[in-house]
This record gives C-alpha cells, sequence and structure tokens, in this order.
C-alpha cells in the first residue's frame, strides 16, 4: 500500500458527484464513505484529513463504516451511520482492548488520541467517532444533512431509523449505553427538528408501520435480568418525541415485524454492557419471539404492553445450553403466509460464553477448538400461527448437526455433534452454504419476493491477503439473496458483497417504489487507496436491479469451514500470551 499518495481531500466535497457505479451488475454505487482521518501510527496524533504537517508519513483512513440505520418517507431514503463499529464490539462486548493493525485495519482502543472521547472511555471506545446522517433524493443524489448538534457527540452510531408521514427518526444508543439519542426530521421539508436524549431505554433497533401507526423495540435500561419495550411513537412535527409503552417482554425487542395482524418481536439477550460492569446485570432469558395480541383499527394502546406472549426460543434449535443465549435473533419479514427470521451470533461470544461458564480450558488446543465450535453459522426459519394458536415453526436452512460442549473436570471436556433440537432443513444449510455467514442481518419484501442480506466474516479471515493482492476466495464478501417462495430454494443475488468483497455485510435493505436500495458495512478503514486495484473501505449505499442480475443457485453444502481461530485470538496468541 502507497502510504505517501497525494491527498484526496477534493473527492469528499465530490464524493458522490463522481461515476459511481459497483463493479458488480445490477449493483449501482449511489453514495460512499470517503476518508476523513489521516492515521500515522497507533498512538500517534491524531490528525484530520488535511491537516497534518507536511511530510507527514502515514495514510488516509475511513471511520465511517456502516450504513447502520435506514428507513424510507416519501421520495426520500434516510441513512445514519457508524464509525469503526467492529473495534467497539471488540473492545466493549468481548472486553479485548489490545491495539491491533493489519493491512485492512486497525483498531486503536486505549491508545487512540482522538480527543472527543473521554479517557475512561477509551479502552472500550477510542477508536469511536461521531456519526453522520444523509438524505438521498433520485433527483439530488446523496446529501449529508447532519445537524450541528452536541448530542452527535454523546451517541454511538444511528442504527436505527423510521419515518411517517410527518416525521423521520434516527437514533441510537449513547456513548455509556446508558439511555439512547433521538434526531428527528420533517419529513416533507427535510427541516432539522431537534434531539432527545431518552434514558429509559440503552437501544433502540428496528421500526416498522402498520396501518399509520409507528412502533419500535428497545432495551431497557435500568434491568438487572434482562428486559425490553415496544414503542408507539406519537411524535409530530410540532412534538416529535411523543411516545408510549406499548409491548414489554423479557429481553431487548431487537426487530419488529408486521405479521399476519400483529406484531412480532425478535430479541436479544442483552443487558447494556456499562450497566453490567456497574452492576453485574445479566439477562437470564433466552433469545426468541415475543408475539403481540391482534392489532386493533386505531393500533395497539398502554393497556396492550401486558398481553403479549412468547412463541418461540432459540433452544429450540441449538442443543447447547451454554451457546444458546449467545444466538440472538436477526432480521425478520413477513413472507409466503410465514413470519422468516434468521440469528445473529457475534463472533466469539460463544466461546467468551463457555469460559464463563466452565472456565479455562487447561490447554490452548481445547482454548482454540472451543471458539472455533461454539461459532454457529446463521440459520433461517419460517414460523406461523396455526388455527389452534400454536406457533408452528420449520428450519428453512441450518445445520443438521451442531457441536455440544459437554465438560468433564476444571479446564476439561468434549465436544460432540448432536442433532439440533428442530429437525433437517428443508432447504439447504446453515449460511446458505457460507460457513462464514454469521448473521442474517436484513431483509426486505421487494416485487413480491424476498431479499436477505449476510454478514460474511471471511473478509477478517482473508483480509490481509485482499490487501496485499494475494489469491482469495472468489465470494469474499457478503451474500445478498432472493426468494420466490418459502418453499423453494433461494438464489444468489451477489457473493461479493455487491461486487466490493470489502463490504462485509449488507446491513440495512430498504423497499421503495423506485426501487431496492441497500447500505452496506465493512471493518476496513486502512483501504482507502484508489490508486490500486484494490477496493477502499467504508460504508456503500447501493441501488440493486435484479432483473439485471444472472442469479445463480446457492450451494448445497458448506463451501468453506469456519476459521479455527477468531481473529482477535490470533492477535492475542501471536504476542505470546497463553489463553485467558
Amino acid at each position: 500500500m502507497n502510504h505517501c499518495r497525494p491527498l484526496r481531500l477534493f473527492l469528499v466535497a465530490l464524493a458522490f458527484c463522481s461515476s459511481l457505479t459497483a463493479a458488480e451488475p445490477g449493483f449501482k454505487r449511489l453514495g460512499k464513505a470517503e476518508p476523513e482521518e489521516f492515521f500515522v501510527k497507533i498512538g500517534g496524533p491524531y490528525y484530520e484529513l488535511g491537516q497534518q504537517p507536511p511530510g507527514t508519513v502515514g495514510q488516509p483512513k475511513v471511520n465511517q463504516a456502516y450504513v447502520w440505520g435506514m428507513t424510507k418517507a416519501g421520495d426520500s431514503i434516510w441513512f445514519g451511520t457508524a464509525a469503526n463499529p467492529v473495534s467497539l464490539v471488540i473492545g466493549g462486548l468481548l472486553g479485548i482492548s489490545i491495539p491491533m493493525q493489519n493491512e485492512f485495519m486497525v483498531s486503536e482502543f486505549w491508545r487512540s488520541q482522538y480527543s472527543g472521547i473521554s479517557p475512561l472511555l477509551k479502552p472500550f471506545l477510542g477508536d469511536w467517532r461521531p456519526p453522520r446522517i444523509y438524505r438521498y433524493q433520485p433527483n439530488g443524489g446523496v446529501q449529508d444533512v447532519t445537524p450541528n448538534d452536541p448530542l452527535l457527540s454523546n451517541t454511538i452510531g444511528l442504527r436505527s431509523a423510521g419515518a411517517s408521514d410527518e416525521i423521520v427518526l434516527l437514533a441510537g444508543p449513547a456513548l455509556t449505553q446508558l439511555g439512547i439519542n433521538v434526531f428527528a426530521f420533517d419529513a416533507q421539508t427535510g427541516a432539522y427538528l431537534g434531539s432527545k436524549a431518552i434514558l429509559e431505554f440503552s437501544d433502540i433497533r428496528k421500526w416498522v408501520e402498520v396501518d399509520g401507526v409507528l412502533y419500535t423495540g428497545t432495551l431497557d435500561t435500568w434491568t438487572q435480568t434482562g428486559g425490553g419495550s415496544v414503542l408507539r411513537w406519537k411524535g409530530t412535527v410540532a412534538n416529535p418525541f411523543q411516545y408510549e409503552v406499548v409491548g414489554k417482554i423479557d429481553n431487548e425487542a431487537a426487530t419488529l415485524c408486521a405479521h399476519d395482524g400483529r406484531l412480532y418481536a425478535l430479541t436479544w439477550a442483552t443487558v447494556s454492557p456499562f450497566w453490567t460492569k456497574i452492576t453485574g446485570a445479566k439477562s437470564l432469558h433466552l433469545p426468541g419471539i415475543w408475539m403481540s395480541p391482534p392489532i386493533p383499527a386505531d393500533g395497539l394502546t398502554a393497556a396492550d404492553r401486558f398481553r403479549w406472549k412468547n412463541v418461540w426460543t432459540i433452544d429450540r434449535y441449538d442443543p447447547d445450553p451454554v451457546l444458546a443465549p449467545t444466538v440472538w435473533m436477526g432480521a425478520a419479514e413477513s413472507f409466503d403466509g410465514h413470519l422468516v427470521w434468521g440469528t445473529i451470533q457475534i463472533p466469539g461470544v460463544g466461546g467468551e460464553a463457555l469460559l464463563t461458564e466452565y472456565g479455562a480450558p487447561e490447554s490452548a488446543v481445547l482454548f482454540i477448538e472451543s471458539f472455533r465450535k461454539s461459532f454457529r453459522t446463521a440459520p433461517l426459519f419460517r414460523g406461523k400461527l396455526t388455527a389452534g394458536q400454536t406457533f408452528e415453526v420449520e428450519l428453512l436452512y441450518g445445520d443438521e448437526k451442531l457441536p455440544r460442549f459437554t465438560p468433564s473436570g476444571p479446564g476439561q471436556g468434549a465436544w460432540t455433534l448432536v442433532p439440533n433440537n428442530l429437525g433437517p432443513p428443508l432447504l439447504g444449510p446453515a449460511g446458505f452454504g457460507q460457513a462464514d455467514n454469521a448473521y442474517i442481518w436484513s431483509m426486505a419484501v421487494h416485487e413480491a419476493k424476498l431479499y436477505v442480506g449476510t454478514f460474511d466474516r471471511s473478509f477478517i479471515r482473508y483480509g490481509n491477503a485482499f490487501a496485499k493482492g494475494n489469491p482469495i476466495p472468489d465470494d469474499l464478501g457478503a451474500d445478498l439473496v432472493q426468494f420466490t417462495s418459502t418453499s423453494a430454494a433461494g438464489k444468489s443475488v451477489s457473493r461479493t458483497g455487491g461486487g466490493n468483497a470489502v463490504n462485509n455485510g449488507f446491513r440495512t435493505l430498504v423497499s421503495h417504489p423506485n426501487g431496492l436500495f441497500a447500505g452496506t458495512a465493512t471493518s476496513a478503514n486502512l483501504l482507502t487507496d484508489t490508486s490500486d486495484d484494490i477496493p477502499e473501505g467504508g460504508w456503500e449505499f447501493l441501488k440493486v436491479d435484479p432483473s439485471a442480475i444472472s442469479l445463480t443457485p446457492l450451494r448445497s453444502s458448506a463451501a468453506r469451514t469456519a476459521p479455527s481461530t477468531p481473529a482477535v485470538m490470533q492477535e492475542w496468541l501471536s504476542r505470546g500470551n497463553t489463553p485467558p
């Protein structure tokens, strides 16, 4: 990589005016994050791009990595971003704050010299940068509409976006994850309406509109055992921040989906990480699905808050009692008469759960094996409520057998392959035949077809080789899959992140009368050189035209096995450390 190439500051202003056609047919790149920082070295001085002293050795760095929340309002698409979220997960959730750098990514953690974050938070959030807000209009392209609001400097990222006829809302957790911050715009004019910090909730993700009523799901802040809420948003242009709690459930309501006259809340077994550090709080409930009562004509109200019913939990698929709580619910859609959903398991979290439950293995071999076999490639399910009010679930894509750990003494135990608790998959293997597909991350129904986007962690496995121009698998990058029904195998729209292998996630999908739109995710904050043949990092905003794509069958068996050791563990062991 050329670390001393000329600066490209002028491209920031021209980011959305240049040719933005993606490499893969059927994908048109409408917008992309541009470098905004000049990186010198881990622990080196922080410079905004263009502000470094002449002759400084380093390279441009792109921090804005995810289109984290996206929604439609009229002819517009609105989205909010997140900067370096992979580093934030490694430091904040996994607690591994070891500064590390490779060919495509750097995480500075506590050594970061960025002044916008408190020294107390730097071990977890040293790589954080304020999020941005964008609006896309067909006749005006993508515009940065980020307001000059100091509350953005206390927001991890904008992982949540929703809209009514009146207002557009983008929201995300506060830096301490003790509260959420909500930002409002006029849906008609685009005017900024202000912001509000709400301490009652510490996370917010998915919104859904039903008969003109807007709902969203949250994680309760002050819970000791896990708890979430479903909100009916009642805001207006005059007063954007009104809401009513219409559902109380046992875990974070991470995904909401309207199906067959009800709302379904799909949950994560989470508690605010900082609240956990302060109090020792921990979710005691399995991830699963909660179902609302039938939605009345005027929408759910506070009278319905305790009328929700738990209809499914992940242990009905996963046979390992320690790992099941680490497999959270992913994206969901109502399609072909069923609720369709997948899962999310953050790489490394399964191994952490085993260490917590059973203690450190007595050997490095068992330690590495535990991190490898605790990983769950993402399955896909369908479910429906029968006439007898039973929620029946079938496995569409999944593992017929899964590794289960049985301890035999302190630091000892064995792994065995056992059948899952739901039965053989109807259509194919987990991850659509790609073992590194860790998340079913996004879904949208567009023109009567279901589109499913994944997070594919294989870029973390092959990223160094990719950045050096060495041979890599030809399917590096996130998957996008199309279904015409839930009874027939899906077909691949893309196996390469829309033509950019750096896009390891289709993070957001929105169906709009003007087309199907996708927002991507990446961890490659050091890939910024436009003079070579290697694609650049940073989020991308894409328009997808499936009619221009030659769809291909999904694989009938796993194409690659999962990595033997997660990247963060490889880094730890390579430094001569023993397993923790």
